[in-house]
């Protein structure tokens, strides 16, 4: 599948997957495996932008690891009645 490094810095890339016209198994395929193989170095990948029907079936944001019940808590101390974006977030917050 074609891709493209678009930027860099210290820590944080931008790659453009380009798989337009491309079967949404076979892309979904591709962003599993990216995304297995940063987590196992310690890395994460976030969708930024994609297809409806990809964005339905697989979570654009990957893992919070421990720190999703920190942001639970900050959530539910500036939400409290839950309004704001709910289930957009890390985690389904």
């Amino acid at each position: 599948m074609p891709w493209r490094l678009v930027a860099q810095a210290v820590g944080v890339g931008y790659l453009r997957i380009e798989g337009e016209g491309t079967d949404t198994g076979a892309l979904l395929s591709v962003l599993q495996d990216l995304r297995k193989k940063l987590e196992t170095r310690g890395g994460s990948l976030v969708i930024l932008r994609c297809p409806l029907e990809i964005k339905s079936q697989t979570d654009v944001w990957g893992s919070a690891g421990d720190a999703l019940a920190l942001m639970r808590s900050i959530k539910a101390q500036f939400d409290p009645t839950g309004v704001l974006n709910p289930g957009r977030f890390v985690g389904g917050l």
